[in-house]
């Protein structure tokens, strides 16, 4: 019985041995590099699409390797889009790596390299192809020095595996760019704001009420300016500076541009200045309760863009109900004062 005992252990570690030896030395013969190559044709204009790609700090909103809601630490530097741009991350059991742009092609290429302490390196190409109002869009996964002997057998189910990773990327990618393409009628801009001497009142009320109040306080203001002869520059604007949702009520400042700053002798009037800095633009034609959809666009936009907005939006009244009758030609300037995102 025991020699029975033996040479069952004898014969299972040939067997271990020679699965081990069968191992490697299929690794070794296994190519050290794979491509993935994936296409999907994009309800969107080619140019949304390829902005949404060149722009590297996108990319956690579309790309399921470093996705925003991932345990994964992001960081950036270089050049915020196009060639020059780089995303770092750095995953919770300490792998770590990077996205290069190293070639962009305005609406047909783009070149990304890939950089990881498991992937020793890697390409991604994006092709863009016009299709009227859609956009084929090719994503290939170039990986290449895999290593010995795992990486081998890695490169070897990738295809499969991976395929439909790059595929869900494409579908995020076309659902982003669906949002977008919704408030691209507003033509929402990113611009430097700046700042002019004004005339403002402050005052607070229920929502139901700020148009009264508003038409009281321009009235106030632009009776002073008459009086004093006061030259403006600009348009009348206001700011809203608290919006409580749950109550119903705005706490709010009207103002006038000024060319000049000058001595307030009324001690309700404020000598104050417009508001100013990096600021996203949009423009709404019509009347001001229809506003609304213009500022869930400019909220996506800021997703889109990994923008965050810095303290109250404020409203620039182009063409107002004094200036002309017809409320289909008012038009509104909204602007949202934002940072990036860290």
């Amino acid at each position: 019985m025991k020699l029975s005992f033996n040479k069952i252990i004898f014969y299972t570690t040939v067997a271990i041995l020679v699965l081990v030896i069968l191992f490697f030395t299929v690794a070794f013969f296994l190519p050290s590099s794979t491509k993935i190559t994936v296409r999907y044709k994009v309800k969107v204009p080619v140019d949304l699409v390829f902005a949404q790609v060149n722009t590297i700090q996108n990319w956690p909103n579309w790309n399921p390797f470093v996705l925003v809601d991932s345990p994964i630490e992001m960081s950036y530097k270089g050049e915020e889009s196009g060639a020059g741009s780089v995303l770092n991350w750095l995953t919770p059991n300490g792998a770590k790596g990077f996205f290069t742009i190293t070639e962009s092609l305005k609406n047909e290429k783009i070149i990304a390299d890939v950089k990881s302490t498991r992937i020793a390196r890697g390409y991604n190409t994006f092709e863009f192809l016009a299709l009227d109002t859609l956009t084929e869009l090719t994503w290939t996964m170039e990986i290449n020095e895999l290593s010995y002997p795992l990486g081998r057998y890695f490169g070897l189910i990738a295809k499969s595996t991976l395929g439909a990773v790059l595929e869900k990327g494409l579908e995020n990618i076309e659902q982003i760019t669906i949002e977008q393409k919704s408030y691209y009628s507003y033509n929402i801009q990113l611009s430097e704001v700046e700042s002019y001497p004004s005339l403002t009142l402050k005052d607070s009320c229920a929502w139901s009420d700020i148009s009264l109040h508003m038409s009281q306080m321009y009235g106030k203001i632009y009776s002073y300016i008459q009086a004093n002869q006061i030259e403006t520059t600009y348009h009348s604007y206001s700011s809203y500076l608290v919006w409580n949702e749950a109550q119903q009520y705005a706490v709010f400042e009207v103002g006038v541009p000024i060319k000049l700053a000058t001595q307030v002798t009324d001690s309700t009037i404020l000598l104050s200045r417009t508001p100013s800095g990096q600021c996203i633009k949009a423009t709404h034609f019509g009347a001001y309760e229809n506003t609304f959809s213009l500022y869930v666009a400019m909220d996506k936009y800021m997703q889109a863009n990994r923008l965050e907005q810095i303290g109250g939006p404020w409203e620039v009244y182009v063409i107002n109900p004094v200036m002309e009758k017809d409320t289909t030609k008012w038009q509104t300037d909204v602007f949202f004062k934002v940072r990036k995102k860290e």
